[in-house]
């Protein structure tokens, strides 16, 4: 009788004092009941790719065994996260493919959220809102079809943590408020999303002037445009809050920002920054 694993040579399975008869260890076992594996022409083969099954497979097997949950550190048995974060992702992905319509909004969301989370500071903020960048691509693959956001997730936490080891830890209570906003996404009456609800009410006051029918029939109705990358005048890129339109004519073109936050350092710097880059962008639209 065989006792040990014609895959690996590790011991064989053996259940109530009986060793399997095929000599199966308990790992390669598992495999063939789970259908990953299969006897084919006297080797074990994978089902799928039909490449033999080597004696480094079960090595492999058991360093993935061994990493952790990139959100909170726990075993995470050689998955991206624990079952605790994904099972917290995928309830909130229930809700969210209830909520939303269609696609378009959940990549919206998907996309700002995270790029704010490169700007957070609190640390149990950038790990929930890593849960829900998670729950987000769940959605869009399970509800909605779209499954390249699943594929990059994982790799996209993965580098807003690094990143965010390259930033000082000092937390104020300005940045804390800041960050608390950014985790959420505030909606406006034409289903814009914006970061907080000052702005939804002024992306509302936008969407007013726009259907107003006494500068409708003037054609001086304006579009919005929320969110407006200027990053063609700064490598690194800058969005305005709005950019701000006419249809029947395209040269006059204006910016909305709404400074939403006092007394903090670092939002005084980028406020002066962000005039300066659209005081430049203005000045080449009109050849200065």
């Amino acid at each position: 009788m065989t006792t040990s694993c014609p895959v690996c040579a590790e011991p064989t399975r053996v259940y109530m004092g009986n060793a399997r008869k095929d000599g199966l260890c308990g790992h390669h076992a598992d495999l063939l009941k789970e259908n990953k594996i299969q006897l084919l022409d006297g080797h074990y083969v994978y089902t799928r790719t039909g490449e033999i099954v080597t004696s480094e497979e079960k090595k492999e097997a058991a360093s993935l065994k061994e990493s952790n949950c990139i959100i909170c550190g726990k075993p995470s048995g050689g998955k991206p996260l624990c079952y605790n974060e994904f099972q917290r992702a995928k309830e909130m992905s229930i809700d969210l493919i209830k909520s939303h319509n269609n696609a378009d909004d959940l990549i919206t969301y998907y996309r700002r959220l995270k790029n704010n989370m490169y700007h957070m500071y609190g640390e149990e903020i950038v790990k929930d809102n890593s849960v829900k960048l998670v729950a987000i691509a769940l959605a869009l693959d399970s509800g909605f079809e779209c499954h390249m956001f699943l594929d990059v997730v994982y790799t996209d936490i993965r580098a807003i943590f690094e990143a965010r080891k390259k930033r000082p830890t000092k937390l104020t209570e300005v940045a804390k408020k800041m960050d608390e906003a950014g985790g959420h996404v505030f909606r406006s009456e034409d289903h814009h999303e914006l970061d907080s609800q000052s702005e939804a009410d002024i992306d509302d006051i936008l969407f007013h002037l726009q259907t107003d029918p006494i500068l409708l029939r003037k054609k001086v109705s304006p579009y919005h445009i929320p969110h407006y990358d200027v990053s063609e005048i700064n490598e690194r890129g800058v969005n305005a809050d709005w950019c701000v339109g006419f249809p029947y004519y395209p040269a006059a073109v204006f910016y909305i920002e709404y400074w939403g936050v006092k007394n903090d350092a670092g939002y005084e710097k980028n406020k002066q920054e962000k005039i300066e880059l659209f005081k430049k962008l203005l000045g080449a639209r009109k050849g200065k």
